[in-house]
Parts: C-alpha cells; sequence; structure tokens
C-alpha cells in the first residue's frame, strides 16, 4: 500500500500537533496556554482538511457530482 500525499499530509500534521501539546505541558503560565491552542487548532485544521480531502476523493470515486448543503 503507497501513502498518497493526503495520508502524509494528515499524519505529518497529526506529528506536529502532538509535538505542540507535549511542548505545552511544560512550559508555564500564558506561554503553556498558548502552545496548547496552538497544538489544539493545529489539530482541528489537519482533520478538517483530511475530510474535505476524503469526501473529493470518495465523490471522484462514485463519479458523481458533490452535493453541497445548498443544493437541495
Amino acid at each position: 500500500m503507497a501513502l498518497d500525499a493526503p495520508l502524509m499530509i494528515f499524519i505529518a500534521g497529526l506529528a506536529i500537533a502532538s509535538v505542540l501539546a507535549l511542548q505545552a505541558r511544560s512550559k508555564d503560565g500564558e506561554d503553556g496556554t498558548r502552545t496548547m491552542i496552538d497544538s489544539g487548532l493545529a489539530f482541528s485544521v489537519v482533520g478538517l482538511m483530511s475530510s474535505g480531502c476524503g469526501r473529493e476523493q470518495y465523490v471522484r470515486l462514485r463519479g458523481a457530482r458533490p452535493v453541497w448543503f445548498g443544493d437541495w
């Protein structure tokens, strides 16, 4: 099984978010809070990007056009 680009980006993003979370635990006060927020944002962005890529690939495999909420 070959690793495609979206999967590699997803894994790298999770690794970066995990490293930020570990660094946040070692910092005190405001710096730790800011680093923890950055870690959460990185994790959220990676999740949103990967869900968008997965949806696009699913639609492409089905051969259908994407249906968005405004298309009802």
